[in-house]
């Protein structure tokens, strides 16, 4: 599960892969980008719930709903959002079944059990 590794809601905290424990930390919710473009909509991909190939933040349902963002191409954290920054923005590709972003297309987060 994808857990704010601090378990707390401040800027730049690493997210981690950690055990379910169904605490805030690892609730996340999908923001499309731009809810009115429904022509980059290419339809909803159903084991997911997530439309293939629209770009979206990943967002925390902590209080302060920071966002994930994309550090050095591998790493992740939770920062404010930015509308300017690709490094927040993700898509769910079509062809690997995995979220990718947009800034640094080789590299994916794996969705497996259910999320």
């Amino acid at each position: 599960m994808i857990s704010v590794g601090s378990g707390k809601d401040r800027e730049g905290d690493n997210v981690e892969c950690l055990a379910k424990d169904f605490k805030l930390s690892q609730k996340w919710s999908v923001v499309y980008v731009n809810e009115a473009e429904k022509s980059k909509t290419k339809g909803m991909y159903k084991p997911f719930g997530i439309y293939l190939s629209r770009p979206f933040y990943i967002r925390s349902k902590m209080p302060m709903q920071r966002v994930l963002e994309v550090v050095n191409g591998r790493n992740l954290i939770i920062k404010t959002m930015d509308r300017t920054k690709e490094q927040q923005i993700f898509f769910l590709d079509p062809k690997s079944h995995t979220i990718k972003s947009v800034m640094h297309k080789e590299a994916s987060i794996d969705i497996q059990n259910s999320g």
